[in-house]
């Protein structure tokens, strides 16, 4: 079904990290790059067909330009993985590294203070509590997702 090898754009997407120096592999966010395909490879989509296809040429593009991006170029690379992953997130329900974590991590603080405010009378004591739950139950999730092959 797919017109792309896998090994194919797997090798370019490691060509262009290796033209490129390793600030502006973090802009391009080539990580990132890497894993969504990956994933994108692994359902039976129509629309992750097109996605890849779209995928290969842009890494083609970025190898020829030798990582050389203005401002807006960047732009657009970024909206693309941003579309990329919203596919996968929408579609597939998958989830981002540390989504879960960053969720429960303010879900917690709010209880821990108010939790502090009321029982304890101190915000001081109540909000590292109430972090603390929420960084032990979103990690658990985040593990957990990650167990089931739910994260990008």
């Amino acid at each position: 079904m797919y017109s792309k090898d896998f090994n194919e754009i797997s090798e370019n997407i490691q060509l262009l990290r290796n033209e490129v120096d390793e600030k502006l592999a973090e802009r391009l966010k080539l990580d990132l790059l890497e894993r969504i395909y990956k994933r994108l490879y692994s359902f039976d989509c129509n629309e992750c067909n097109k996605v890849i296809n779209e995928l290969d040429d842009q890494v083609r593009e970025l190898r020829n330009k030798r990582g050389l991006l203005d401002k807006e170029e960047l732009k657009q690379h970024t909206k693309k993985i941003e579309a990329m992953k919203l596919h996968l997130q929408k579609d597939h329900k998958l989830v981002p590294e540390g989504y879960y974590t960053s969720i429960y991590i303010s879900i917690g603080v709010s209880l821990g203070l108010i939790f502090g405010l009321t029982l304890f009378h101190n915000v001081a004591l109540g909000l590292p509590i109430g972090m603390a739950v929420g960084v032990g139950v979103g990690s658990g999730l985040d593990a957990d997702a990650k167990k089931k092959g739910k994260v990008i």
